[in-house]
């Protein structure tokens, strides 16, 4: 039997009446040997909030040093990382993960997201924010953000899962006093409306015209 502890917050907009809240954010604490998942949120999502048919990327198949961009199209590109497999601690899965010095890393998406989780290999009070599809922020958090001293030894899976009508179009995660060591992105999209074909429209025009010629 294994345990996870999951740390959930809130993301509030300020508005002159009732607050309406954008976002919930969540953070998942590794629970097995040596600070990492015994079951990776890639290996199923469903542990970690998220439907069984989440999109994942577990960053392998690169080669080490080169630069993270247009590798995950249609789904998203990437800035300010590149393929490691020298990071602290190891990677969350397999043995290469999302790595920069410092700064921040950015993921933009093609489509809205609803929720989106991603793991941080050494954690210490990195800041992840999320913004909609004008760049706006939606919100964001720090991991650890209420404890004095940061264990970076045990892996997070951190994220966001937005309330109805808004979407996520792009993820920062920030470290301006050491590196960033990301890996395992699990990502939904928000779901489409579904377009009415063609000939439901003229179906729908005729009834109309005949509700009227009834009249």
């Amino acid at each position: 039997m294994t345990s996870r502890i999951c740390i959930a917050s809130f993301a509030a907009l300020t508005a002159l009446t009732t607050p309406a809240i954008a976002a919930t954010t969540f953070e998942y604490v590794a629970d097995g040997t040596g600070g990492k998942f015994t079951t990776l949120p890639s290996v199923d999502p469903t542990l970690f909030g998220f439907a069984a048919d989440a999109s994942t990327v577990d960053f392998e198949g690169f080669g080490s040093g080169g630069a993270i961009s247009t590798q995950y199209l249609p789904d998203f590109t990437v800035s300010g990382a590149v393929f490691s497999s020298s990071v602290y601690g190891g990677a969350a899965s397999g043995s290469v993960a999302a790595y920069s010095s410092g700064g921040t890393q950015t993921y933009s998406f093609t489509s809205g997201l609803s929720r989106v989780g991603i793991i941080n290999t050494s954690p210490d009070k990195d800041r992840l924010t999320i913004y909609d599809k004008n760049g706006i922020e939606i919100a964001t958090f720090r991991d650890q953000e209420s404890v004095p001293s940061p264990n970076y030894n045990i892996d997070r899976f951190l994220g966001f899962q937005t309330e109805a009508g808004e979407e996520i179009w792009s993820l920062s995660i920030t470290n301006l006093s050491g590196n960033l060591e990301m890996d395992d992105l699990v990502y939904s999209f928000a779901t489409p409306a579904v377009p009415l074909p063609a000939g439901g429209l003229l179906l729908l025009s005729g009834l109309a015209g005949l509700a009227l010629r009834r009249r």
